[in-house]
């Protein structure tokens, strides 16, 4: 992506008037790159915005395994969610399960989403002011 085609979606994120709206810019910036879904969560508290932590606040990925997901507590395993809190800077979850051991809860994580065509992305965070912690995951 060069610095026109950013300044692009910047301009159209500027533009969105609902929440709805600029999740649809960013998804389809990130199909216009290669990614086919992307996924915003809240890692930490934000009492801020009285929220709870949710793996996907806004989400591309199937409904049913978002579902499962949060009902699983997958959250709390998550190796992806796990590095994020870690890590300031983005990685892919392929160089994440190369370089670190990780257990066998968190192995069926990845097993169970790889079931469902979510096999591999990229992941980075952002802290907040306050501490809170978000995630995104394409």
């Amino acid at each position: 992506m060069n610095s026109q085609e950013l300044g692009g979606y910047i301009e159209q994120l500027e533009s969105a008037t609902t929440t709805e709206d600029a999740f649809k810019i960013y998804c389809d910036a990130m199909h216009a790159h290669g990614y086919d879904r992307v996924v915003f969560s809240l890692l930490t508290e934000h009492a801020n915005l009285g929220l709870s932590k949710q793996h996907g606040l806004v989400s591309s990925y199937p409904d049913e395994w978002i579902k499962h997901y949060n009902k699983s507590g997958y959250l709390n395993i998550d190796p992806v969610v796990r590095e994020l809190y870690n890590s300031s800077q983005p990685f892919f979850w392929n160089d994440l399960l190369c370089k670190k051991k990780i257990t066998t809860q968190a192995k069926l994580v990845m097993n169970e989403a790889a079931e469902l065509d979510i096999h591999s992305g990229l992941a980075f965070s952002c802290i907040g002011n306050m501490g809170e912690v978000s995630g995104f995951g394409v």
